[in-house]
């Protein structure tokens, strides 16, 4: 991969390589040891600042790009990060689609994706609910419950779907954790929900 680099950027303008470094903040390797520059670990280095301190959207998000192909070891807080705090919901986004992939035996990208079913974004929070759907664990659940209600009805729509997912087998327990509101709108999820589970078990209640 990096011979290709070298190969691309031999053939540019000077002007146009300079340009190339000066986008990763990083120097011309005409004035430094090009193989250095273009290591891979060196390059996510460089990406991963550039996603914590830009102030350019486009960058942060150019940033996430690379980082998810760069053939180092996956940096799970860095995405985790910019799910939690980036003010852009593209690069929000973007950072809940790439933990997805790598949520199998990584606390970090779990727990991030729990706290993002919360995102005021409702993009943002349909891709991590999407991403934890199969999980069937407290945490999830209550992190949906939390949401339940709160957002378009799109999401509103998922939310009951996993739900009734998740508490298929038992929709007692549902029942007993969904009665702590008496909210109007809240009972009225509620209900939607078991009436998705079609359970003889709900008919009582």
């Amino acid at each position: 991969r990096r011979s290709r680099v070298h190969a691309l950027l031999d053939r540019e303008e000077p002007a146009l390589r300079t340009a190339f470094f000066a986008g990763l903040r990083l120097p011309d390797p005409t004035q430094a040891d090009a193989n250095s520059i273009l290591d891979p670990a060196t390059l996510a280095s460089q990406y991963e600042h550039l996603l914590r301190t830009s102030q350019d959207v486009g960058e942060r998000r150019a940033a996430v790009e690379a980082l998810a192909r760069l053939p180092v070891g996956f940096a799970s807080s860095v995405f985790a990060d910019a799910l939690m705090a980036d003010p852009s919901e593209e690069v929000r986004l973007r950072s809940a689609e790439v933990l997805s992939e790598h949520l199998e035996n990584n606390p970090v990208a779990r727990t991030a994706l729990v706290r993002a079913i919360s995102d005021p974004h409702d993009a943002v929070a349909t891709a991590a609910i999407q991403a934890l759907r199969a999980r069937h664990e407290p945490e999830v659940a209550a992190a949906l419950l939390r949401r339940l209600g709160a957002g378009s009805p799109a999401i509103t729509a998922t939310i009951e779907e996993v739900l009734a997912e998740i508490h298929a087998d038992d929709p007692v327990a549902f029942i007993d954790r969904s009665m702590g509101s008496d909210q109007p709108q809240d009972v009225i999820s509620a209900i939607r929900v078991l009436a998705r589970m079609a359970n003889p078990e709900t008919l009582m209640f």
